[in-house]
């Protein structure tokens, strides 16, 4: 095996990240900075990749090693000499550090979201079960967050049965209480 693919094996249990060397996205938060063999710092360039999909990020330079903060959220592997893919795993945000020749780092900020068909599919599963009901479903990070109305307990806990199908979900529920019936004390 070439000493690059030994570098991609041993890269890949360790993959996370970012995507291509050039967003395809424009950057909304950088407080963190690249850093090249001088010294100097730049804003860190923030990607976004859904789960089940993947990037290519090109890098200007050969890559030496690739480091993914958390694993479990995606995958970076080098490709190529110049090429790295990016595969979305569970929702989340995480970095990925990208060490190149000569001694400059490229460090990256990488969102990792959940498929909007995902979400759109529960959102019409729980129109069809509560046509008339009034439930609201969002999901930031790997959090379901479940809002409206229902008429009793077994409606709500089949309401969030179905929301965790998403990730973990947050009761935000209200349960609608008839009015009691006057009684009458007997002595």
């Amino acid at each position: 095996m070439s000493g690059y693919g030994q570098l991609a094996c041993m890269l890949a249990p360790a993959v996370l990240l970012c995507a291509p060397w050039s967003p395809p996205a424009a950057a909304d938060d950088a407080p963190a900075r690249q850093q090249n063999g001088s010294g100097q710092s730049a804003p860190v360039e923030k990607w976004t990749v859904t789960v089940g999909k993947s990037l290519v990020m090109d890098s200007p330079l050969p890559i030496e090693r690739l480091s993914v903060a958390d694993g479990s959220l995606a995958d970076a592997v080098a490709v190529g000499p110049k090429e790295v893919l990016i595969n979305g795993k569970t929702p989340g945000e995480t970095s990925l550090i990208v060490w190149q020749k000569g001694g400059s780092r490229l460090i990256y900020d990488l969102v990792v979201r959940m498929s909007p068909a995902r979400l759109e599919a529960m959102r019409q599963q729980l129109a069809r079960e509560y046509p008339d009901g009034d439930i609201n479903v969002t999901f930031d990070n790997d959090t379901v967050f479940v809002r409206g109305a229902v008429k009793d307990v077994v409606a709500a806990g089949r309401v969030m049965a179905i929301a965790s199908t998403l990730g973990k979900p947050v009761n935000l529920l209200r349960v609608e209480v008839p009015p009691s019936e006057a009684q009458i004390l007997v002595k």
